[in-house]
């Protein structure tokens, strides 16, 4: 007999058209196939061929081979949390195997390390493998082959995770709050703050949910807590504690967020969780010495010597920033960056020179793109910037739970360690800013600099020392940490005070970030350089502890 191929001519089979009608969406199937989760879409595919199987025809081998599956499909996720998808984590399917299959083979599905207070087997001789619509749960499957009975057996226990916009809505709270300019002590850098509600809501998560090692604590959790409702009550308690008089509204917050968990013992068990970590982590930080009276600060007179700024000649902030203990480095010494070049030397010269070109309020050489910049990244503080960017990442990745507490608490604990090796090395160094260093160019420290005493920087200049500088050290902290969860490349927009900018990558908003302080008169591209290098450092230093 003669076959025609594509037709289904001459072949005992129903043509290809009638064939694939039921079947799934061919651009997703190609999606599957084709990402890098092809294993886990394959193991998913088998997962439920083996489960119909199973339920078709409940004897040992079917059932055997479905739980077998289901086996590699949980430690296939357990691997690659990141290809994980579903409501609950891989590492909570803790589901017996169903009465009416108790006579298949015995198979163990070993669990993740629990505390020491922790019951590793809960009634002794529960076997905990993950079957029919445990798997499927896990795995974000849905369909005919899973029915609704088997999914609410009471033989599945988990910590259930949910997602992650409740970080991002807390991360915003602390935004808001952080808006009034009264809200806390002006002596106080605001990255602790996004440093410790982050922190908490990572540590509250991954006490219950063992995804990760906890930054500082891993609290004991009873099986079953809900870890939404432990970094919802670790948020709020953090932000209580920080700023009591918001007690009202964090209140209403959090009443909200909890509103939308549905109520039971691990509702209760995991606020018992988030509360006991924010105290814990409160009581750490009180002595770090962020709430010490800073010293007098008093200006040098030598060429090169930091001195208050005009047009106000405010008062330098931050002066002892650099002696607060860390989140995560030994201290503020850590990654100091070498003295800069002297101001007599050309490299000094040639680094002033651009700015006094690019940086005047009344520049001819600088872009009307780049003056947008320069106003743009000077629009709004540079750490609620970049939290605006997770926040836009977090929201369009869809990112669960687990997923959004690590890259929140990875970006804040960076920078907030990053502003404190940073005022380490301003306060160290004393570099003046270009301001000063223009208008008194006349006095002869550097032959190759002209001075120019009517000088003005396009904006105000910030009321600290030159180097190292700010936007490159915490945008490069930034970039560095949201590349390494996302990727080098990846497009992505980010408005700030009605204006909004386009980048191909987090370095190039980096770049353009240290760029701009040039643009506006602020820095020399050896301030932004320093800034680089410390970001860079700090950040690397971060994600291998966290």
């Amino acid at each position: 007999m003669d076959a025609t191929p594509n037709s289904g001519k001459g072949i005992d089979a129903p043509p290809p058209p009638e064939a694939y009608t039921h079947a799934p969406d061919l651009l997703r199937e190609i999606h599957q196939v084709l990402a890098p989760g092809a294993e886990r879409a394959w193991l998913l595919r088998r997962k439920a061929l083996m489960d119909r199987r199973a339920l078709d025809d409940p004897g040992p081998v079917p059932v055997a081979a479905a739980a077998e599956t289901a086996e590699q499909l949980v430690l296939h996720d357990r691997r690659h949390l990141d290809l994980a998808a579903g409501p609950h984590h891989p590492d909570t399917i803790t589901l017996a195997w169903p009465t009416q299959m108790s006579h298949a083979h015995d198979r163990h599905l070993s669990q993740p390390a629990t505390s020491d207070k922790e019951p590793q087997n809960m009634g002794g001789k529960q076997k905990t493998l993950a079957i029919l619509a445990g798997a499927a749960l896990a795995a974000g499957l849905a369909g005919p082959a899973f029915g609704a009975t088997t999914a609410h057996s009471p033989a599945l226990r988990t910590a259930a995770t949910g997602a992650g916009m409740s970080v991002v809505e807390w991360n915003r709270e602390l935004v808001t709050i952080l808006s009034d300019p009264k809200a806390q002590p002006s002596t106080v850098q605001p990255t602790r703050s996004f440093a410790l509600l982050q922190a908490a809501e990572y540590d509250a998560v991954v006490s219950i949910t063992r995804a990760g090692h906890a930054y500082v604590f891993s609290v004991t959790a009873p099986r079953g807590a809900r870890a939404d409702a432990a970094a919802d009550q670790a948020a709020h308690d953090v932000l209580v504690a920080l700023y009591p008089a918001r007690r009202a509204g964090l209140n209403q917050r959090l009443s909200s967020q909890l509103s939308a968990i549905s109520g039971g013992p691990g509702k209760q068990a995991g606020i018992g969780v988030g509360a006991e970590v924010a105290r814990r982590l409160i009581t750490l930080r009180s002595n770090d010495g962020s709430s010490a009276k800073p010293p007098r600060f008093r200006p040098g007179d030598k060429a090169g010597d930091y001195r208050p700024t005009p047009p106000n000649f405010p008062t330098p902030v931050f002066t002892d920033w650099g002696s607060v203990k860390p989140f995560v480095l030994a201290d503020g010494r850590q990654f100091r960056p070498a003295p800069p070049p002297a101001v007599s030397s050309a490299a000094y010269a040639t680094a002033l020179n651009e700015v006094k070109s690019l940086g005047s309020k009344t520049s001819t050489t600088r872009t009307p793109d780049q003056t947008a910049a320069a106003k743009f990244w000077a629009a709004a503080p540079v750490w609620n910037v970049w939290n605006q960017i997770t926040q836009n990442l977090v929201t369009s990745q869809n990112a669960n739970l687990e997923k959004a507490v690590k890259v929140f608490a990875r970006l804040d604990l960076s920078l907030a360690d990053t502003a404190i090796a940073m005022y380490d090395a301003k306060y160290v160094y004393h570099v003046w800013r270009p301001v000063t260093a223009i208008r008194l160019g006349g006095t002869h420290y550097n032959p190759s600099i002209v001075g120019d005493p009517s000088w003005t920087p396009l904006l105000p200049t910030a009321p600290d020392p030159s180097y190292p500088g700010a936007h490159g050290a915490l945008s490069q902290a930034a970039a560095t940490t949201l590349a390494g969860l996302y990727g080098a490349r990846h497009h992505f927009a980010v408005t700030s005070k009605g204006v909004t900018r386009t980048f191909t990558g987090f370095q190039d908003a980096a770049t353009e970030a240290w760029l701009s302080r040039i643009w506006s008169g602020q820095h020399t591209s050896l301030d932004n350089h320093a800034g680089q290098q410390l970001g860079t450092q700090v950040a690397d230093f971060v994600a291998g502890r966290l």
